[in-house]
């Protein structure tokens, strides 16, 4: 019994290891250059600093007593004394190790120390990206994790000379600015995820001597409870790498008219120390009448190898044009400096759409249930396009959008109310023939009571807070005869208008759900009730086939025609040994693989002679060639199929 105990602790010891980071112990000492008490104090953290510097991060306070003059104080009074306050210090010198109150400064690096070493999901990266620019990173490595911290970043410097009243004559990790300010930032961390931030403190640099002796230095703190400091670090301001760079670009997601062209805006910016040249290669998943090209540095391409000096930002653009088609697609974009020994790629994923079967939109309070909608759309075979408002923002002008129906999935929201903007689109979607189904067991509170009653054609009756089921009595409709079970969330009572015709009644008697005609042939269904909250996959099931009665059909014909059935994918990519080729095609041929590089210089051949008409991996394994992106063209029957290849060796 006593070895599986062992056993145990070993392995749980193991875990906490491998899921964990070494926890930084944040030492925030409180002083005044009028302070008698305080020279000792920082005598001693002068003395045994040094010898934890890689365990503990120190960072000192100067506050406004006893001495108001305290020049350390005087250039940013401010922060400190909020710091001060939150921390109830009523007298200096005072220690804070991790959030916490010390009584005493005696000893105080060696709690410091104590405390440091322990593991924690949370770590911070950091790195100087320019002349008084500090990105962090904060990576959690646990999946179960979830919380809200502040995360603080400082700038302090160090041998500040000044002949203090108290004697001191050298000054160490003075606090000269927070940023944001003296609590930080909010940041939710939930789960496996790093979450990058950037603090600019080029405006405040007038109040630092000498950048060489700064050091920004960061902590995750947990305001909302005990105030404890659960994981800090620091990095030289003065240590700007040689190699580094910072993709950054806006929205990721657009409708686009098929007469029209929607630009995605990115930009690539050196910030290291040496010039650098950058591979910017892009796939699109778009039909191939599409017009997919990434525009910048006075050329339009698909791959391109660019030079950038340091300190220098390029702007880019990925341009895409429908050409008449409806369909969607997204373009990966792809951008890996070529110097840099310690590169990864960025990958940027945008996302275009020029209409579909559905649009499905979800409001941000109901995203998390949207997967009842793409399950259902799923299992019926209808292609889709959907908008997240949590990721995506305000969704398109859908006033004259080219959809044959629209999903408002709202849920209970009293959080992200429909704008006035969205209210008119829906309206004119509506009005031009559109078809459209909204759940939302909240909207006629939301909404206001006159566009209710004009465009959806309800007034709000009250609240049902406890629905158990909903049945179709009215005689004549696509939903006679329906019955359902709710699962017992939140509603709304609802009386139809005159326009409108009531479909659905709560068992309770009260109307849930009507449909209403448009002139210009638009069909709405609207549910006061959250459509998830049917309790049987059946009964949703039953449900829409019925909204598709009424509207007749969602259908779109899908103009793009493939100029070959055959598949090719590339296996892994990017690749540092062997690749493989996957080559799928529709009837036995006799295939042969030339490999290009970014020139249009021919580098290998491969022939692997007749395939049969099913799958086939072609390995090709690099000899004499450099990093880079290369294509691969695979052709057959007097076809040409290219696929991009990065090689890193």
């Amino acid at each position: 019994m006593r070895q599986r105990i062992v056993l145990a602790l070993i392995l749980l010891v193991c875990i906490s290891i491998s899921f964990g980071y070494v926890r930084r112990s944040m030492y925030e000492l409180y002083t005044n250059t009028g302070c008698g008490p305080c020279t000792p104090a920082n005598d001693y953290l002068d003395d045994n600093y040094y010898m934890y510097v890689d365990q503990v991060n120190l960072v000192r306070f100067h506050v406004s007593w006893p001495s108001s003059g305290d020049p350390f104080y005087v250039v940013n009074p401010s922060q400190p004394s909020d710091r001060r306050v939150y921390y109830s210090i009523t007298g200096v010198p005072k220690a804070i190790v991790n959030g916490r109150s010390l009584s005493s400064w005696s000893g105080s690096i060696t709690t410091a120390v104590a405390e440091a070493g322990t593991y924690t999901p949370l770590e911070l990266e950091m790195s100087v990206m320019d002349s008084g620019l500090c990105h962090i990173e904060v990576i959690c490595n646990d999946p179960s994790y979830d919380n809200t911290l502040s995360l603080v970043c400082v700038l302090n410097e160090d041998t500040l000379y000044y002949s203090a009243p108290n004697g001191q004559t050298e000054f160490f990790q003075t606090v000269r600015w927070m940023l944001p300010d003296w609590d930080g930032e909010n940041i939710h961390i939930s789960g496996d995820t790093v979450i990058s931030r950037d603090f600019d403190f080029l405006s405040h640099m007038d109040i630092v001597g000498n950048l060489s002796n700064c050091w920004y230095t960061a902590w995750l703190q947990d305001f909302s409870s005990s105030g404890e400091v659960v994981q800090s670090n620091k990095i030289s301001a003065f240590a700007i790498m040689p190699y580094n760079h910072q993709v950054q670009y806006g929205t990721t997601n657009a409708y686009v008219a098929s007469d029209d062209t929607v630009s995605f805006d990115f930009s690539v910016k050196n910030y290291g120390l040496n010039d650098d040249n950058y591979d910017i290669w892009m796939e699109s998943s778009f039909p191939g009448s599409w017009l997919v090209e990434i525009e910048g540095s006075g050329s339009s391409f698909d791959s391109s190898r660019i030079a950038i000096a340091s300190g220098v930002e390029e702007d880019f653009s990925v341009n895409i044009s429908p050409i008449g088609d409806i369909d969607n697609g997204s373009a990966m974009v792809y951008v890996r400096a070529v110097d840099d020994p310690e590169a990864v790629t960025d990958t940027i994923i945008f996302g275009a759409f020029s209409g579909g079967d559905i649009l499905l939109i979800s409001s941000i309070p109901a995203n998390d249930d949207v997967i009842y909608y793409k399950d259902l759309l799923d299992d019926n075979d209808i292609q889709y396009v959907s908008w997240p408002k949590e990721d995506y923002g305000n969704p398109p002008d859908i006033s004259d959008i080219d959809f044959d129906a629209i999903i408002w999935h709202d849920g209970i929201n009293t959080s992200d109310p429909v704008s006035a903007e969205e209210k008119d689109a829906i309206r004119a979607y509506l009005e031009n023939g559109g078809k459209m189904l909204i759940s939302s067991s909240t909207f006629g509170q939301m909404s206001g009571m006159t566009y209710f009653m004009l465009v959806i054609g309800a007034m709000r009756e009250g609240s049902e807070s406890v629905p158990t089921g909903v049945t179709g009595l009215e005689p004549g409709t696509e939903f006679t005869g329906y019955t359902a079970s709710l699962l017992g969330s939140y509603a709304e009572k609802i009386i139809p208008q005159s326009d409108a015709r009531g479909v659905l009644r709560f068992t309770t008697g009260p109307f849930c759900a009507l449909t209403k005609d448009f002139e210009g042939g638009g069909k709405l269904v609207y549910f006061s009730f959250k459509y998830e909250d049917i309790a049987s996959e059946t009964e949703r099931d039953d449900l829409w086939d019925r909204i598709m009665e009424y509207w007749g059909d969602v259908s779109v014909q899908n103009l793009y025609t493939p100029n070959s059935h055959a598949i090719v994918d590339i296996y892994p990519n990017p690749f540092n040994g062997a690749v493989g080729i996957s080559i799928d095609l529709p009837e036995e041929n006799e295939v042969e693989i030339e490999i290009y590089d970014i020139s249009g210089n021919l580098v290998d051949r491969i022939s692997p002679g007749m395939l049969s008409a099913s799958k086939s991996i072609v390995k090709w394994q690099p000899k004499g060639i450099t990093s880079g992106i290369y294509l691969a063209r695979v052709l057959f029957s007097g076809e040409t199929i290219e696929k991009k290849l990065i090689y890193l060796k």
